[in-house]
């Protein structure tokens, strides 16, 4: 019996850039769904976002992505354990709102090397 090519769709990623899309999906959808303006949701994933394979971060969204990651670790650092902050330091709403742009625009560039 010959082989049979399968119909399944081959997917264009690389394994970290398939795990950075999840990642950041989960995230969005947690931000969108948490309650509180948009710093708060923001700070509620504040943790998540550090743990995003940074490697895999186009070249255009990379001086934005360092920021946020900067904001992060400042807020974090002075809080101890695992305890999550109501809201990240020094930064308002309409930056918070720029900020969550930025994660569904990498989750939107990296769905569509999704084949």
């Amino acid at each position: 019996m010959p082989y049979q090519q399968s119909n399944l769709l081959y997917c264009c990623m690389t394994k970290e850039q398939e795990i950075f899309y999840k990642q950041v999906s989960q995230i969005n959808y947690k931000i969108s769904t948490h309650e509180g303006n948009a710093n708060t949701r923001l700070a509620s994933q504040c943790s998540k976002i550090l743990l995003l394979p940074k490697a895999v971060i186009p070249e255009k969204y990379q001086e934005k992505f360092n920021k946020l990651l900067k904001l992060i670790e400042n807020t974090l650092n002075p809080i101890p354990g695992l305890l999550i902050p109501v809201k990240i330091d020094s930064i308002y709403n309409k930056t918070a709102v720029k900020y969550i742009i930025l994660l569904i625009e990498l989750e939107d560039y990296f769905a569509d090397l999704n084949c």
